[in-house]
């Protein structure tokens, strides 16, 4: 995941894998064979063994990665690593800042809400599709900041400007301006079928004319989590909202990589 997310192309991987597989001189390989009697390489070299290669691919402090990130357009490499980062990035986490959408581990509590890292949520169709919140290209960029744009493709389509939805719910909400969208996304994260009536009427009243099929989305999906829930008290979507949600998400997945790779923490 550390490597998809900071390069543009898999060049180099199978070789990474293949030589974990292969061994050598120095290293054992990771299984020979099936007979029991077979060395395996423990957890530990397993561990410095990727470590290494991260270091090879001039991935080994979170600043040197966090900026080769910064200029991936990750939802034209891997809609994969996408939805795992993700899903790994927002388990047990809690809100601290409803204005920018901030996340934290610390001190966050397993919930409904956040119960993200596991096969069922991986499966679900509740995080089926990956979503650009604002539009993935300028042609269809009218209603929004324009800044978002100025280097061309590479901001829209970085992890800061994805969530995930279920493909219905994607396909309804559309390239609509950023204060319909949230109207959509309050919908979709109402805690109960009475708030998603509720936020219905709330929108009716605003003059949206709200097709019946997407109605009956509302009424069936809802309360999709924290990982979109965090995102409705963001006033204005700019290029500002999308680095600094790219950050804090990268300062996640680099502490969770840090538990299980020898890599320096950040400082």
């Amino acid at each position: 995941v550390l490597w998809r997310l900071s390069h543009s192309n898999t060049s180099g991987i199978d070789n990474v894998l293949k030589g974990l597989m292969a061994g050598s001189k120095t290293r054992p390989p990771f299984a020979i064979g099936l007979k029991k009697d077979n060395e395996a390489l423990n957890i530990e070299g397993l561990r410095t063994y990727f470590s290494e290669q991260l270091i090879k691919k001039k991935i080994s402090t979170f600043e040197e990665w966090s900026s080769k990130t910064r200029g991936i357009q990750i939802y034209n490499v891997s809609t994969p690593t996408i939805r795992f980062a993700l899903l790994s990035a927002y388990h047990k986490t809690v809100l601290i800042d409803k204005n920018t959408g901030e996340i934290s581990k610390s001190n966050a509590k397993l919930t409904d809400s956040n119960n993200l890292l596991n096969l069922n949520s991986w499966h679900s169709s509740r995080y089926k599709t990956v979503e650009h919140i604002a539009p993935k290209n300028a042609k269809d960029s009218n209603s929004w900041s324009q800044d978002i744009y100025s280097d061309g493709d590479v901001i829209p389509n970085s992890l800061g400007n994805l969530t995930l939805l279920p493909q219905a719910e994607n396909e309804a909400i559309g390239n609509n301006p950023w204060a319909i969208k949230k109207v959509y996304l309050s919908c979709f994260t109402a805690p109960s079928a009475n708030d998603v009536d509720t936020q219905i009427n709330i929108m009716k009243k605003s003059g949206l004319n709200i097709r019946k099929p997407v109605i009956k989305l509302m009424k069936e999906n809802y309360a999709l989590g924290l990982l979109v829930s965090s995102l409705l008290e963001i006033s204005e979507w700019n290029r500002n909202s999308i680095i600094t949600r790219h950050n804090y998400l990268a300062k996640i997945i680099w502490a969770d990589s840090c538990e299980h790779l020898p890599l320096k923490p950040i400082t």
